[in-house]
């Protein structure tokens, strides 16, 4: 893996070879101004891995609400953002229904929405969505 901060910070090279021990070292001439490169060597027991249907179903379990942008060959693949940090003044009836259709993965719009945010005794930001339907099967709930 490659890491740079910005175009005049040293990158850095984190290699390790999977045993939990790791190498670092910096390293000069990236082809890239800022952000990190990784590049992966697997196992022929584990190229199911290297499917970019694979890599972007981890992407999008593990790093939907990133704020910085991942791409996968080129496609950027980080679009959702955390809506409910912003104030819900500053969020439009648009950004919570593509919000909810993206995390649902449906195009069946929400009945009610609830966006909460408390300070004491605890900060809590969140989106509660009340579906327009229910999901179970037979209509046994």
């Amino acid at each position: 893996m490659f890491s740079k901060t910005g175009p005049d910070a040293p990158g850095v090279k984190w290699s390790s070879e999977g045993g939990g021990e790791y190498d670092l070292a910096t390293v000069g001439n990236l082809a890239f101004n800022r952000g990190t490169k990784i590049i992966m060597h697997l196992k022929p027991s584990c190229l199911e891995f290297a499917k970019e249907s694979a890599v972007e179903k981890i992407i999008k379990k593990y790093s939907q609400f990133n704020k910085y942008p991942i791409a996968l060959n080129g496609q950027n693949m980080s679009n959702l953002q955390a809506i409910w940090y912003k104030d819900k003044k500053e969020v439009t009836i648009d950004q919570y229904e593509m919000f909810y259709e993206q995390l649902a993965e449906t195009k069946i719009p929400y009945k009610y929405a609830l966006h909460y945010s408390t300070d004491v005794p605890l900060a809590i930001k969140a989106i509660l969505y009340m579906p327009s339907s229910h999901s179970e099967k037979m209509q046994m709930g």
